[in-house]
């Protein structure tokens, strides 16, 4: 693979000013964010599994890390996204960008399937609500 291979990320990151420093040093929360994730792409990976990537950053970086996962989808790379809220992956369920979701309430699951299903269930009862009934399947 070429240098252009992974220079999309940087455009889209916005990484490339911080390329000259030393890594993470005066960065921001959304600048670091961006930096793993860009750091992740360098490596070309078939599967990545991202940690809370829209964890205390603005609505920019939100929007930035969305771009990057659906072009990772578009290029095949299995991403598994662990998030505490909604924002970002309504958005991406909205692009038909994730597959399943599954919800993880006190160690337990939850509930897992199809994601617009799941946002319902939790947009009515709550997490607290999920976890309190039986185990519920979203794609049934």
């Amino acid at each position: 693979g070429s240098a252009r291979d992974v220079e999309w990320a940087a455009d889209i990151l916005d990484v490339k000013k911080f390329m000259d420093r030393p890594l993470f040093v005066g960065m921001s929360g959304g600048e670091r964010k961006r930096v793993e994730l860009y750091l992740t792409i360098l490596q070309r990976p078939r599967a990545a599994l991202l940690d809370e990537p829209d964890s205390g950053v603005d609505i920019e970086t939100l929007e930035r890390i969305e771009e990057v996962l659906v072009e990772l989808k578009k290029r095949g790379v299995l991403v598994l996204l662990v998030s505490h809220t909604m924002y970002l992956l309504e958005r991406l369920a909205a692009r038909s960008i994730i597959d399943n979701v599954h919800v993880i309430v006190a160690g337990r699951l939850a509930a897992s399937g199809d994601p617009k299903k799941i946002f319902e269930m939790l947009k009515e009862a709550g997490f607290q609500g999920i976890a309190e009934g039986a185990r519920v399947r979203g794609d049934d």
